[in-house]
């Protein structure tokens, strides 16, 4: 049974245990779209705003061997990615490896900073599987743009961009500007 996270290095992460987030449950992807669609309606002023694409390489494969096994891991993947979101918006699971936050009115700065902050954080931090430490991978597709795109745009270049970071190698972000 998966327990913990445990830092790949002695400095690098911190263990999930905080109970706190234990009972952290992710918005599913039909609530996330319908966020989604309100926020890009309400177009009171042009802003900075981010659209944060992030596919965990691992936790499919995991899905296929075992699955109980495989959820235990994301959720130790949701407590994580929770906790270094606490300032930028709610986190949302669209699949099995796939997550998105929205980032609103924050400058293009704020999200590419959250971004490498979530990179560094899974690079370093082990999850534990049937008494094995698990390192998984992450790929950020970031998007900015401004309130004035379409839902359909915004989302083909979160994919795009997830995808071209996972082709540009192991922990990646790409940056893609709409708008």
């Amino acid at each position: 049974m998966i327990s913990a996270s445990v830092p790949r290095r002695a400095n690098a992460g911190r263990r999930i245990e905080d109970d706190s987030v234990s009972d952290f449950e992710p918005a599913d992807e039909q609530t996330f779209m319908l966020d989604l669609e309100r926020f890009l309606a309400d177009r009171p002023e042009r802003r900075e705003n981010a659209l944060l694409w992030m596919e965990v390489e691992g936790l499919q494969e995991a899905a296929q061997k075992d699955e109980i096994v495989s959820e235990s891991l994301a959720q130790q993947v949701i407590k994580l990615l929770s906790v270094r979101l606490e300032q930028g918006g709610p986190l949302a699971r669209l699949g099995t490896q796939c997550f998105a936050v929205l980032i609103r009115s924050r400058p293009a700065v704020e999200a590419l900073q959250m971004a490498r902050v979530l990179r560094t954080v899974m690079q370093n931090t082990g999850f534990y599987r049937r008494g094995d430490v698990v390192y998984l991978g992450i790929h950020i597709g970031l998007i900015l743009f401004s309130r004035h795109c379409e839902k359909a745009e915004l989302l083909d270049a979160a994919a795009a961009a997830c995808r071209f970071a996972k082709q540009e190698g192991f922990n990646r972000i790409h940056v893609l500007q709409l708008g």
